[in-house]
């Protein structure tokens, strides 16, 4: 359906994955169509309570300079929608909550090796563990 994309229902929680591995989950047009067409199929689904959108990754203050989620952010906050951050590992939260982020949820422990924390189950089982 999606070349950049997984998309998986788990109840009532949507998970988009950017999957694109060779080129380190960087957005371009394709990513950024792709997504464009998953939040419009999404929105329609009645059932749906949140949506995650999720790459490989790390978040500070540079996720403020155009990156993905803070095209999310202005979208929802333009529209009044609380906005938490799910990300690999999160620094700057400070200015990350400034910028108007609800919450900042890190995913993946600190003690967690990388090799172990990029399998799909586990990235799985540590974004469930946050949203608890």
């Amino acid at each position: 359906m999606y070349q950049t994309l997984r998309y998986e229902k788990q109840e009532n929680i949507g998970i988009l994955t950017i999957n694109r591995p060779e080129a380190l989950n960087a957005l371009n047009s394709t990513v950024i169509g792709d997504l464009e067409q998953a939040i419009t199929e999404v929105e329609k689904d009645a059932e749906l309570g949140a949506l995650i959108i999720t790459g490989e990754g790390h978040s500070d203050r540079q996720t403020l300079m155009g990156k993905l989620p803070s095209r999310i952010l202005a979208h929802a906050l333009s529209h009044n929608i609380p906005v938490w951050l799910l990300s690999g590992a999160i620094t700057d939260a400070p200015s990350l909550l400034a910028a108007g982020f609800s919450r900042l949820l890190p995913i993946t422990p600190p003690s967690m090796p990388l090799e172990e924390a990029l399998k799909i189950e586990t990235a799985r089982s540590n974004i469930l563990r946050q949203l608890q």
